[in-house]
């Protein structure tokens, strides 16, 4: 399992020191070929837009218990959040944008639409780090073709407002407020580029990164399955 992390560095320490982190060539590409069937089957079955594939249109799914449970991914997961007793999945879809007409995804924080409550017993302050939130890329995503965008160290910040965004087509249809990200920042963000089977992984909770994915503008199409994860005890308590 290759990884952007250095050899001296956890994954867990990665992501807490930079705010994400890439594990590379996690996932074969038999199984990718399988879930990039499976999006297909989805659209002809489902009138929704490439990109609201979301967990209740498969949550009985025989194939997509089986991608969100292989080990691979569990273990990543777990080894992020510190090997606790278990770990569960409290959410998933895929995010398809179609060549030159995939929507945007406005700059955000990921915690700001999944709420967490922890019972006392299991403070989420005994963890390494917060619930993560891991993408696994079903096809190669680059600037090109709309990857996602992030601030690094941004993690660090406190959670901002989130807000209704309608002045342009948006996955979301929110984000933080317009000007929350300067121009420093814009300049700052890097792009998260993944090959096929990667998984990249962003802070959450308390200490949010700021990502953000372009539009499509060119004749490529991308395909990523969204995962959070989390030890078992924490739930989510509302989301938008």
């Amino acid at each position: 399992m290759a990884t952007t992390a250095s050899t001296s560095r956890s994954l867990a320490d990665t992501l807490d020191s930079d705010g994400y982190v890439i594990v590379r060539d996690l996932i074969d590409n038999d199984l990718l070929d399988e879930a990039s069937d499976h999006i297909s089957w989805l659209l002809s079955r489902h009138n929704v837009q490439p990109e609201d594939l979301h967990h209740p249109l498969m949550w009985t799914d025989p194939f997509w218990v089986r991608l969100f449970s292989d080990s691979r991914l569990v273990n990543m997961a777990s080894e992020i959040l510190g090997h606790p007793p278990g770990v569960a999945l409290f959410s998933t879809h895929y995010i398809v944008k179609p060549p030159r007409t995939g929507r945007a995804v406005l700059w955000h924080q990921d915690a700001a639409y999944f709420p967490l409550e922890c019972p006392s017993e299991y403070p989420l302050s005994q963890w390494p780090v917060g619930p993560v939130n891991m993408w696994l890329a079903i096809d190669d995503s680059t600037a090109e073709n709309g990857c996602l965008r992030v601030v690094p160290e941004s993690h660090k910040q406190p959670l901002l407002p989130l807000v209704e965004r309608s002045e342009c087509d948006n996955v979301l249809g929110s984000g933080v407020a317009e000007g929350a990200v300067d121009t420093d920042m814009e300049q700052a963000a890097v792009d998260l580029e993944l090959k096929r089977g990667d998984v990249r992984d962003c802070a959450w909770c308390e200490e949010c990164a700021l990502r953000g994915g372009c539009p499509v503008f060119e004749p490529l199409h991308s395909a990523y399955h969204a995962m959070p994860y989390d030890t078992v005890p924490c739930r989510a308590v509302s989301s938008c």
